[in-house]
């Protein structure tokens, strides 16, 4: 990459950000799909699955309703609406362990001994091989966070408070 420097003055940055919207359809007529509907933090890794899951879920809805434009996209997005919330609420608190937790000296004692990177690699199993259910996933990985110190989360909260 000889021109990485010029390269990266010249091309700004922009914010990330989590989409959560609502409504995504209106009155059967157009509909919103994947990151205009919920565009999330890059922290997950579960961005352009969730838009496959949107186009899954379209097609098993207008299977269901053939023709009914309404009752098509009304159950796509009732389907669709609290799992594309739960993925983002999901990138977020993976990139607040990322950033406080991983950087700290004390958190290969503290995984050895609450066992808190298995929770969360199984949460993430849950998100990465599951049934396109978001939303489970997120209460069990925030019931874990409900017992002190066995979610690194609950961690990385106590260092940086506030910024959720």
């Amino acid at each position: 990459m000889p021109d990485l420097i010029e390269d990266f003055y010249e091309n700004p940055t922009s914010s990330l950000c989590t989409i959560k919207c609502f409504p995504w359809q209106v009155d059967g007529k157009v509909a919103l799909m994947g990151d205009a509907a919920h565009a999330v933090v890059p922290f997950y890794g579960q961005g352009m699955n969730a838009s496959f899951e949107d186009c899954v879920v379209l097609d098993a809805c207008m299977d269901q309703y053939p023709g009914d434009w309404n009752h098509i996209l009304s159950a796509y997005e009732t389907a669709r609406k609290v799992n594309g919330d739960a993925i983002g609420d999901l990138a977020v608190d993976n990139f607040y362990e990322m950033k406080a937790a991983t950087a700290d000296p004390v958190l290969p004692e503290k995984e050895d001994r609450t066992g808190s990177r298995t929770k969360l690699s199984r949460l993430f199993q849950q998100i990465q091989h599951g049934d396109l259910q978001r939303r489970p996933a997120l209460q069990n990985g925030y019931g874990q966070s409900q017992r002190p110190g066995t979610l690194l989360m609950q961690y990385a909260r106590n260092i940086y408070p506030g910024q959720e």
